[in-house]
Order: C-alpha cells, then sequence, then structure tokens
C-alpha cells in the first residue's frame, strides 16, 4: 500500500484512500490460495459444490486459512460491546446498504440499528412469555 507518486486528483484520491486502508487495517496478511477446482462447471457454483469435487490442495490451504484466521482474530466489539454472530452481520448488511446506496457508512447508525433489533427482539421475546404466563 505505497502512496502513488504524484499530485493529480486521481493520485490524492488513491493515495487517501490507501491511508485509510493502512488506518482501519494496520496489521495485515497475505495469503495465497490455488485455484478451487480444474472444471468450470464447479467454478461457476463453487458455493454448491460438494468439497470432493474441490482440489486437495486447496481444501487444505482452505484449512489452514481458516486456522490462522480464527486464532488472530479477536472478538469484534462495537462501543465497549461485544459482538455476536447475529450483530456482526446486521453491522455488515448496514455497512453494505451503506456503501451500495452511495453513502458513507456511520458506526454510530449501525451502531444504533443494532441495538434496536436487540430490543425489539427482546420486547417481542417478553411479550410472548408474558401472553403465554397470562393463558
Amino acid at each position: 500500500l505505497q502512496e502513488a507518486s504524484g499530485f493529480s486528483e486521481a493520485a490524492e484520491g488513491k493515495n487517501r484512500l490507501r491511508r485509510m486502508l493502512r488506518s482501519f487495517f494496520p496489521a495485515r496478511d497475505c495469503f495465497t490460495l490455488v485455484r478451487p477446482a480444474t472444471d468450470e462447471g464447479v467454478l461457476r457454483d463453487l458455493c454448491a459444490a460438494p468439497e470432493d469435487l474441490l482440489r486437495p490442495e486447496f481444501v487444505q490451504q482452505a484449512a489452514a486459512l481458516r486456522a490462522r484466521i480464527l486464532s488472530a482474530a479477536e472478538p469484534k466489539r462495537m462501543q465497549g460491546t461485544l459482538l455476536d454472530g447475529p450483530a456482526l452481520a446486521a453491522l455488515a448488511r448496514v455497512y453494505t446498504a451503506a456503501v451500495r446506496d452511495g453513502a458513507v457508512p456511520s458506526i454510530q447508525d449501525a451502531y444504533t440499528c443494532i441495538c434496536q433489533g436487540r430490543l425489539r427482539r427482546a420486547y417481542e421475546d417478553a411479550a410472548g412469555a408474558f401472553a403465554e404466563e397470562m393463558r
């Protein structure tokens, strides 16, 4: 992520993006994988392909990559709150929607959205339990 030389608007834009990436991801790593399959049909629908149709080297490398990520990844937190799987997925959906719509993702808006969803589910669970008890 070395900065591009020059002072043009394009070079400045690329350098700004590079600085942001370095800031957001100070520790970076690179991991290469072989092509998952040699059959073009399998590659077209890779998510549905059974593991036995994938190259053994790819399966081994993917397992090693997963182990490396899981050993190095720290639990994700937002404003001091530990994010579980559903909260992390909701955060990804909010960020993706913002980027798709051409907006800048807002951490505060995303966190508010996650909290509102959790509160709504807790309210629905509590109301359901109360209604069940009252029967």
